[in-house]
């Protein structure tokens, strides 16, 4: 069984810098707080979270896929507001 993994992008439509990672993250930190506008969701289900230690307004759960931008009815949480995500499942939603 594969680990989960998910990319994060900077920009909508996958653009701008990216992070890949397999782990919880309670906070992106201070340069990618607030800043994720896109995702990949490379295996499992993720979600993701307006606050720091997964608080606040959560989007939708997420399996493997192309979210090209967070505003989306398919992710649904505000562009620009992402501070913590967790993998929820290994198996995909």
């Amino acid at each position: 069984m594969a680990l989960p993994e998910v990319v994060v992008y900077w920009d909508a439509n996958w653009g701008g810098d990216s992070f890949r990672t397999n782990l919880d993250i309670n906070y992106v930190g201070d340069e990618w707080n607030d800043q994720i506008s896109s995702i990949v969701v490379v295996s499992g289900t993720w979600q993701f979270f307006e606050n720091a230690n997964f608080g606040g307004a959560a989007s939708n759960l997420l399996g493997p896929g192309y979210y090209s931008f967070v505003e989306n009815s398919d992710v649904n949480i505000a562009n620009d507001s992402i501070s913590s995500f967790k993998i929820v499942s290994f198996d995909p939603v």
